[in-house]
């Protein structure tokens, strides 16, 4: 298998790379981060498929999909091409001879016979694999080369000792590591011995148990019966002790409680009651204090009301209907001065309606225009002026077109003189291209001909020109005659004036319509002035009968006149309150003398009541009626409890009478505290029992549901039998495994040299003789060489690095040679491998490499241009240089 070419769209730090690969040895070179190492993936992913799928480092770092395809030469000659790419999914395709086929992410068909692991220990070499290959690839290694390369269907050697030693392992193993069956087994037996004498333990536990719940039930009948008697005394207890303390606490209180009965009529706190009357004594000498003050000043009022204030009120209905028009003068005047300004404005607008050029003259002539006659003429004159202006645009055309005459002549003297000269060529050329141009002369004078008439017929006459012109002239005179008309009905106003449309007629209508307002205005403004002069001669006329100084101010009058009204009639409102507040007072006066004489004889007669109970003071003799009137409410409180808790406790306190007198009656609250603990006592021994006894009703529960003892022995040696039987096939697989190991290495022993050989023929030719054979050592855990002298030497230091990568090298180019024989040879790739040696082994590498490149391509990368230049030296050497 050969690569043919190759194109890289992305893949790490390549972009757009293309390249076709003629030869047979290829060396790459590139400075350091210039590609080499995608480029040795690359060759990875190519055969094998993306690895890893998720985040693999040479994914473009912008996102972009990974993808390449290549073009193969397997060894039939066949070309095919490869393509793989790798986004979200990878994606591969195979095609050959046109025919497309999903690769997916498979590793390609021609190679499923080398193992991954295997092409990167062997195929794909960089320096730091130049070692003795991975124990698991060199099984797999030995496998394919000795066990397995031509029979594909049977397990190789290695797998089935490995297998065989599993299963002989799960089974028994001689150390303590793992968990192998016949340890579980021997764990079982164990467990279960354990678990037989655990069992005998529990049966004998079980049978005390049952003894103790025996137990439990007796002293539960015991308890019962203390409990019944204990139940029976509280009883009798709690229904008489309660009563009797409350009738002796009665007794106690009634005793306590002395004379309430004749004191029953002093309030409930006399002290406070004293105290209360005082304060309102108090309060009423106040009250009466400001009453009289009070009256005096309605006294007052009463006084001031005089002569003026009584005539003002008694005229008030008339100088009301004057007062009255203060808010219409008041607003007349407003009115007046807004009029004013209104016509000052209306002024404005007339002479903006006029254009600026209004005259005050021209009121009048302006009042009379009949607005439809103006509208009607202003109408026709538009008409007028809009058809002379399409008259004058047809004459400007008829004007234009008798200009184009004289153009139509000289089209036709061309026709006449283009049609004469095409006769005269027609007839002298006849068929040449003289005859030729004649018969194109000849159309084209008989197409202007044509074109000439054509256009002469529909150009107009001198006859219909001056009938233009007379239209013309007619509709000026009439637009002359409308002009005079309107200059008669709008006068100077239309002096000079083009402009006689629509607007004129708007203007004019505009301004009838301000003179018309300006009209109104005035006729406002003489009726307010007139009404204003008549209300100043009234308001003059009441000033000089009430001896007032006029201020020349209306409004001011006016106000004046309404003020001093509003003070009679308030003064007289005054008059009016005042006379009324002092009848209330009087009453206040009265019913407030009579209010104190009665709360001070009541404060004198609880003085006299109080003096009558026992005690040195006043304060002492409330304390005492204090404690009395306590101990009564608590005496009635507590008859109302008994009679509420207990309505038979008449029959109680008989009884409880009957015990007192028979001396019977032994009991007390001792007695009754002592009888409740014991039966805590009891009840809490109760739970305690009845939780014993559930606990070992569970225990016994739990006891019969495990194993019995019967049960355990007969699996006890249910598994000592299968304990032997594991012992017994384990034994056997042991045996086999020996029998398998020991025909595998004497067949190694037999076949492997031939590997070894090639190597060593390589080894002695890198090394000029000396260093002749390898030789793997036991348990393939390194390689011996052996010097030319005879002496082994194992492939480790002392040996230089040179030497021991040459060493490895011959290994896997033997390797190489045997892997893929009789199959598709598989490109070499080698990373820097030949850099560590001297000049005369590498010439001797170089020619190994060289006879390899025969069968297989090779690729060789590196950094050093010492090395691109001995490579070029050599025929069918390829050279790609990758720039950084």
């Amino acid at each position: 298998m050969r690569l043919k070419s190759l194109r890289v769209n992305a893949f790490g730090c390549w972009r757009d790379w293309e390249k076709e690969f003629s030869s047979k040895v290829i060396v790459i070179y590139g400075n350091n981060e210039a590609g080499k190492s995608t480029f040795f993936h690359l060759m990875g992913t190519l055969f094998y498929g993306w690895r890893p799928v998720t985040n693999n480092p040479y994914l473009p770092w912008d996102g972009t999909r990974a993808a390449f395809n290549a073009e193969l030469l397997n060894e039939k000659g066949e070309l095919f091409s490869v393509q793989r790419s790798l986004g979200s999914q990878p994606q591969g395709k195979v095609i050959k001879n046109g025919v497309s086929s999903d690769l997916r992410n498979r590793t390609l068909e021609m190679l499923a016979f080398l193992p991954y692991s295997v092409f990167q220990e062997v195929y794909f070499l960089t320096l730091d694999k130049l070692v003795f290959p991975d124990s698991d690839a060199w099984q797999i290694l030995q496998d394919q080369l000795l066990g397995g390369q031509y029979v594909s269907f049977l397990k190789p050697v290695s797998e089935v000792l490995i297998d065989l030693e599993q299963e002989a392992n799960r089974l028994w193993r001689p150390d303590r590591r793992g968990k192998p069956r016949a340890k579980q087994l021997r764990e079982e037996i164990l467990n279960l011995k354990r678990a037989r004498r655990e069992a005998e333990e529990r049966e004998e536990e079980l049978r005390a148990k049952e003894r103790l719940c025996q137990n439990l039930l007796a002293e539960e009948k015991r308890l019962q019966s203390e409990k019944t008697k204990l139940w029976a005394d509280l009883n009798r207890l709690e229904r008489l002790l309660p009563v009797k303390k409350r009738l002796t606490r009665i007794k106690e209180l009634e005793k306590a409680a002395g004379k309430t009965a004749k004191f029953v009529d002093l309030p409930e706190n006399p002290v406070e009651v004293l105290e209360k009357r005082q304060v309102e004594l108090s309060d009423l000498t106040g009250e009466i204090e400001k009453l009289q003050k009070r009256k005096a000043e309605y006294q007052q009022q009463v006084k001031a009301y005089g002569e003026t204030e009584q005539a003002l009120v008694k005229e008030k209905t008339w100088l009301g209907t004057i007062i009255k028009a203060d808010s219409l003068l008041r607003a007349d005047c407003e009115e007046i001065e807004q009029l004013q300004k209104e016509l000052a404005q209306n002024e404005d607008l007339l002479i903006n309606a006029a254009g600026g050029i209004w005259q005050p003259l021209w009121a009048e002539k302006f009042r009379q225009i009949d607005e439809v006659v103006l509208r009607d003429l202003l109408q026709e004159y538009r008409e007028k002026v809009d058809k002379l202006g399409k008259q004058q645009e047809s004459l400007k055309k008829l004007k234009e077109q008798r200009e184009q005459l004289q153009s139509f002549r000289y089209l036709g003297g061309s026709s006449l003189l283009f049609s004469f000269l095409g006769i005269i060529g027609l007839g002298w050329g006849g068929n040449t291209p003289l005859g030729f141009a004649g018969a194109l002369l000849l159309i084209l004078g008989l197409m202007g001909g044509v074109f000439v008439f054509y256009h002469w017929q529909k150009l107009p006459g001198e006859v219909e020109l001056k009938q233009a012109l007379l239209a013309g002239d007619s509709l000026e005179k009439e637009l002359k005659g409308l002009r005079k008309e309107l200059a008669e009905i709008l006068g100077n106003f239309l002096l000079d004036r083009q402009d006689l449309g629509e607007n004129l007629y708007q203007q004019v209508k505009e301004i009838k319509f301000y003179l018309k307002q300006k009209e109104i205005i005035a006729g406002k403004l003489r009726f307010l002035k007139d009404r204003l002069e008549k209300y100043a001669q009234k308001i003059k006329q009441i000033y000089q009968n009430f001896g007032w100084s006029e201020s020349g101010d209306l409004v001011v009058d006016l106000r004046h006149l309404e003020e001093e009204l509003q003070a009679a009639l308030a003064s007289q409102a005054t008059v009016k309150q005042a006379e009324e507040f002092l009848k209330e007072i009087d009453q206040q006066l009265e019913e407030s003398s009579a209010k104190k004489a009665e709360l001070f004889q009541e404060k004198e007669q609880l003085l006299k009541r109080i003096e009558e109970l026992p005690g040195t003071d006043l304060t002492e003799k409330i304390e005492i009626l204090t404690a009395w009137r306590q101990a009564a409410r608590q005496k009635e409180a507590l008859v109302l409890d008994l009679e509420k808790e207990y309505p038979d406790w008449r029959d109680l306190k008989k009884e409880i009478e009957q015990e007192a007198e028979s001396g019977t009656w032994l009991l007390s609250d001792y007695d009754l505290a002592e009888r409740q603990v014991a039966l805590e006592k009891i009840g809490e021994r109760e739970i305690e029992l009845k939780e014993e006894k559930a606990r070992l009703e569970t225990a016994i529960e739990l006891l019969m549901a495990e194993e019995r003892v019967a049960d355990l022995s007969g699996g006890l040696q249910l598994l000592q039998a299968e304990r032997q039987k594991v012992c017994w096939q384990r034994d056997r697989l042991v045996l086999l495994q020996q029998i398998i190991k020991e025909a595998d290495q004497l067949y190694r022993a037999k076949h492997q040299p031939d590997v070894l050989q090639q190597a060593s023929r390589y080894l002695e030719k890198i090394t000029a003789g000396r260093y002749q054979r390898l030789f793997v050592e036991e348990e393939a855990r390194g390689l011996l060489v052996q010097q030319a002298a005879g002496e082994f030497l194992k492939a480790d230091f002392p040996l230089s690095r040179g030497t021991l990568e040459q060493i490895y090298l011959a290994l896997r180019l033997a390797l190489v040679k045997h892997l893929d024989s009789e199959k598709e040879t598989v490109p070499l790739f080698l990373d820097e491998v030949l850099v560590n040696w001297d000049e005369l082994r590498l010439a001797k590498g170089l020619e190994i490499l060289k006879d390899l490149a025969e069968e297989r391509q090779v690729f060789v990368l590196t950094c050093h241009q010492w090395l691109v230049k001995k490579m070029e030296k050599y025929p069918d050497v390829e050279i790609i240089n990758l720039k950084y």
